[in-house]
């Protein structure tokens, strides 16, 4: 499955929705959604309207979505990893960006690492 089909997937069963109650919260149609789960690359890029909805209904930042649209599209995406001030930063917050870099690291096959203070992807590597 694409990156983008698995963080929605994740955020799905975090909240113990199906696919009816995101489409209801969402607006969107079952068809809609089912798309973003097709293969290991998505065929199309999801509409503004599908990305934003998703943004909304997840609490999701819009860019952070675009990205992983980007990459189950099959494009390559570098991303710096923001700064920020733990001390600002709700438990919330921090578990939601925890589940996606989980999420993005399964389904890309890279594990995340420090490196100079920042979580990075790093590829995986077999043991023994």
């Amino acid at each position: 499955m694409n990156c983008l089909g698995a963080l929605v997937r994740e955020e799905m069963a975090w909240r113990d929705w199906d696919l009816a109650e995101l489409a209801a919260r969402t607006s969107l149609s079952e068809d809609e959604l089912l798309r973003l789960f097709d293969g290991e690359r998505l065929a199309d890029w999801p509409s503004s309207r599908v990305v934003h909805a998703l943004g909304q209904a997840f609490r999701i930042p819009t860019q952070d979505l675009v990205l992983l649209a980007a990459q189950a599209c099959g494009l390559a995406v570098e991303r710096e990893a923001p700064r920020a001030d733990l001390a600002t930063v709700g438990n919330e917050d921090l578990m939601r960006e925890l589940r996606r870099r989980l999420v993005l690291g399964a389904s890309t096959g890279n594990y995340m690492t420090t490196k100079r203070g920042h979580l990075s992807a790093v590829p995986r590597t077999e043991v023994g």
